[in-house]
C-alpha cells in the first residue's frame, strides 16, 4: 500500500495493492485524528480509537468521511479473466 498527505488542502490519499497481499489499515484515534498503517499491530496503538482494513483493490481519500473506493478489480476476478481470455486464443488457433 501507499500513502500521500497533501498538506496543503488536508487531504489523505492511501492504496491497497490489488492482490491484498500487504495489510492497509485506516482508522481514526479517540481524538478524531485520521491514522493509516501497513501492520496488524495498528490495532494495538489505537486501543481507544476504531481502525478497520481497506479491501485489496481499494483506495481511501479525503479528511473526514473517508470511505473505501474500488480502484481495481479482485485479484481474483482479474486471474479467472486471464485464463478465460487464455482458453479462449488456444480455442482460437
Amino acid at each position: 500500500g501507499v500513502a500521500v498527505i497533501d498538506a496543503r488542502s488536508v487531504r489523505l490519499v492511501a492504496a491497497r495493492d490489488p492482490s491484498g497481499t500487504y495489510p492497509l489499515l485506516d482508522g481514526r484515534d479517540a481524538e478524531g485524528t485520521v491514522v493509516v498503517a501497513n501492520f496488524e499491530s495498528a490495532k494495538d496503538i489505537l486501543s481507544n480509537g476504531v481502525i478497520g482494513s481497506v479491501p485489496a483493490g481499494c483506495f481511501i481519500y479525503g479528511h473526514r468521511g473517508i470511505s473505501p473506493q474500488r480502484y481495481a478489480k479482485d485479484e481474483a476476478v482479474s486471474q479467472m479473466e486471464a485464463a478465460a481470455a487464455a482458453a479462449a486464443s488456444i480455442c482460437d488457433t
